[in-house]
């Protein structure tokens, strides 16, 4: 008796049966800097740092970036 074939082949059925996973839209928001900084310190003033990166492999074009912005949270920077 030869289980593992069987189990593959019901694994390859199984697996083939999914459907292509696609990804939502991405919704853009504007917000002014302001405002949106009142939520995070009560001074309203949030100092940031900006990383970015290029996208080699997409429908986008040249140009495409992904960026990142970070910053310290209150608690983070009065324990350094």
């Amino acid at each position: 008796m030869k289980p593992a074939p069987a189990i593959l082949i019901a694994a390859a059925a199984a697996l083939s049966a999914l459907g292509p996973a696609h990804a939502a839209d991405l919704t853009v928001v504007n917000v002014s800097a302001p405002a949106v900084n009142c939520v995070f310190n009560s001074s309203c003033t949030v100092v940031v740092t900006d990383s970015t990166g290029t996208l080699e492999y997409t429908p986008l074009g040249s140009g495409a970036f992904l960026q990142s912005r970070t910053w310290w949270s209150i608690s983070d920077r009065s324990s350094s």
